[in-house]
């Protein structure tokens, strides 16, 4: 996990062992999920013809939570969002290069709606989920479109993170919180798998959204 020539915030790389296995989101929380579930579409990009399949947008990390347990009671399963070492390892797919499919730039604009590129729909906007080449596991938007909220408080650097992959807290819970795999229009180095950044838990903006994951742990 992290990389090698990043910045500080990135390093040091070093080994994680995820303890149980788990299920992640093929797609970013679309516009029509967060309806249904939580009553009310709060994105931007709200009214565009396909905007049922855009991911939801403008949602802060506390309304992010906020639905991970509403959806848990309805579904009578722990739907959460992932942490960061559970989102890059399913980013990554197995790659240990910058992007899911390797190194260099050039193919990116396959798997990803990034640096406002009209390639696949308008330019400078999200677009809807799974237009893109999926990585190696079968997720789709994993770089770019919209940057995506993880369960961790940030920290500065991997100095004492822990090595099992679970959620990385600092105790405050007005602390900054982890985004990750860039957006629409980020640059491509935000995009890249090891990439991370933050904002304050409550930050709302129509290029961060989430998706959810279910870590499969035997009972007690």
């Amino acid at each position: 996990m992290g990389q090698k020539d990043g910045t500080k915030a990135n390093q040091p790389v070093h080994e994680v062992t995820i303890e149980w296995p788990f299920y992640m989101g093929v797609f970013p929380v679309t516009q029509a999920q967060y309806k249904a579930v939580m009553g009310h579409n709060p994105s931007e990009f709200c009214d565009c013809p396909d905007s049922s399949r855009r991911p939801v947008e403008q949602v802060s990390w506390d309304d992010a939570e906020a639905f991970c347990k509403k959806i848990s009671r309805k579904c009578a399963t722990q739907v959460m969002l992932p942490s960061e070492a559970q989102w890059e390892y399913a980013c990554r797919a197995g790659s240990i290069g910058d992007f899911c499919y390797g190194d260099g730039e050039d193919p990116l604009y396959l798997y990803a709606n990034y640096d406002n590129r009209p390639m696949f729909g308008p330019a400078g906007e999200t677009s809807a989920v799974g237009i893109r080449l999926p990585n190696a596991w079968g997720l789709y938007d994993m770089h770019g479109n919209v940057s995506e909220w993880c369960a961790d408080h940030y920290q500065s650097s991997y100095d004492g993170a822990p090595s099992d992959g679970s959620v990385w807290r600092c105790g405050d819970e007005d602390y900054l919180r982890v985004l990750r795999g860039g957006c629409y229009d980020s640059w491509s180095e935000a995009c890249c798998s090891a990439e991370r950044y933050c904002e304050w838990h409550d930050h709302k903006e129509s290029n961060v959204g989430f998706r959810v994951c279910a870590s499969l742990v035997p009972p007690g």
